[in-house]
């Protein structure tokens, strides 16, 4: 009797830690990793291949030279240094082009007159920007313009392009007469000009040729090697 109760009892705890275990909810098992520094390359001089998420923090030294495969993803916090060759890309702002044609008279039966513009050899110039100003006393006069610009298609010869610049606007002005105002914006190549002459020119035309208008003119852009 007392060995029955004995085993009757081991088997009514061993039920409740059974019941316990099948109540409680899983738990999972968290291991915190441990920083790991990558002091050498492998052994054998090869390349260490890395697979899964590396977080590098702090300045990071890159070689180019060296092959590191690389899986998954690797974040980068913090400056980062890296030797190798870089490609010198051509920045223009390191070659600004800006020229001004200032004081252009158009006289008493002529119709136009011409702004030339430097094109030294050795560049092609891109023309980004180009504005134009007259004045003159009459109030039935208008304006306009027209840019043109040389394509070299040999050392003796070159295409012409010729863009007409939207209408330039006028205004009474201050002291009497007339304002005459204009601009664009636009993507303009133009090469160097024939036996050292401007290739590039904003000829501007009015209306009144009855009187004397006179003119300014502006270009802005940058320079490129001219191949």
């Amino acid at each position: 009797m007392e060995a029955r109760g004995i085993i009757s009892g081991t088997l009514v705890v061993a039920a409740l830690l059974i019941s316990c275990l099948a109540a409680a909810p899983a738990q999972a098992l968290i291991v915190r990793g441990t920083p790991v520094t990558v002091m050498n390359t492998a052994p054998d001089g090869g390349s260490i291949p890395v697979t899964g998420s590396v977080g590098i923090s702090g300045t990071a030294n890159v070689n180019v030279t060296n092959t590191v495969p690389v899986t998954g993803t690797v974040g980068i916090s913090g400056p980062v240094t890296v030797s190798g060759a870089v490609i010198n890309s051509e920045n223009p702002d390191r070659s600004p082009y800006r020229e001004r044609a200032l004081n252009i008279t158009i006289p008493v039966n002529f119709v136009n007159g011409i702004a030339s513009f430097p094109t030294p050899e050795g560049k092609r110039y891109v023309i980004q920007y180009v504005a134009v100003s007259c004045y003159t006393p009459s109030a039935s006069d208008s304006f306009r313009a027209i840019l043109s610009a040389y394509k070299r298609t040999s050392p003796s010869s070159a295409d012409i392009f010729n863009i007409p610049l939207p209408p330039l606007q006028g205004v009474a002005a201050p002291f009497g007469g007339y304002l005459w105002n204009g601009s664009a914006n636009l993507l303009v190549y133009a090469d160097p000009g024939l036996a050292g002459g401007s290739g590039l020119n904003i000829n501007i035309s009015h209306m009144d040729f009855s009187v004397e208008a006179g003119c300014n003119a502006y270009v802005f852009g940058h320079t490129v090697d001219n191949p």
